[in-house]
């Protein structure tokens, strides 16, 4: 994704711990790692935190697990996995030396839409305001299926945010028979829902 994130979301496979005992053993393990109070004065959790290079510089981490927010869980064979390459003129560059995992692109791209549509529905004003920045993620996820998923036979998309339109060329079904062996039916299905959804309101 070109946009800086706001956060980090990390999916973690396990069911031997929780969430709140997760972001602990971050913190002891890890000085970088540390937590705050929430917002919500009646939240009973804290919120975790990682420090960045540069002077008061931080983002927030989201450990989630596999059933939370309807996120499937991913078979670790499937886990694509990235080098950090430092680059001297990058300033979001982490001393982290691991090789980072990745979500598999489609899950990543249905959880997306299942992010567009609930802040659609919330209640609360600055959940709704986050939509437009979905829509561009989304965008440009379908951009990086068309490089590295389109085959022959692809259908056209075009897609327009604001006085942005895009023409995009995605063989979808290519796409789906690569992942979607490996995830819920109900998954899919609803993902579909949303993607016409989407259509229909003429983000795309």
């Amino acid at each position: 994704m070109s946009r800086v994130p706001n956060d980090i979301d990390m999916v973690v496979l396990t069911s031997r711990y929780t969430q709140e005992e997760l972001k602990n053993l971050l913190v002891q393990y890890n000085s970088t790692f540390y937590l705050i109070a929430s917002k919500d004065p009646l939240a009973t959790y804290r919120v975790l935190w990682f420090k960045l290079a540069g002077y008061r510089r931080s983002c927030k981490v989201d450990l989630l697990l596999p059933g939370t927010m309807n996120i499937p869980s991913v078979d670790p064979s499937r886990i694509y996995r990235v080098g950090n390459t430092r680059q001297t003129d990058n300033i979001y560059f982490s001393v982290l030396s691991a090789k980072y995992p990745l979500m598999p692109f489609l899950p990543l791209l249905l959880l997306k839409l299942q992010a567009w549509q609930d802040h659609g529905e919330s209640a609360k004003l600055f959940m709704r305001d986050k939509q437009p920045t979905d829509v561009q993620d989304i965008l440009e996820l379908l951009r990086l299926a068309e490089q590295n998923y389109a085959l022959s036979d692809t259908t056209g998309i075009t897609a327009t945010v604001g006085s942005d339109t895009t023409q995009i060329q995605i063989k979808q079904s290519s796409l789906l028979k690569r992942e979607e062996p490996y995830l819920p039916k109900s998954f899919i299905e609803t993902a579909k829902t949303r993607l016409a959804i989407l259509q229909v309101i003429n983000y795309m």
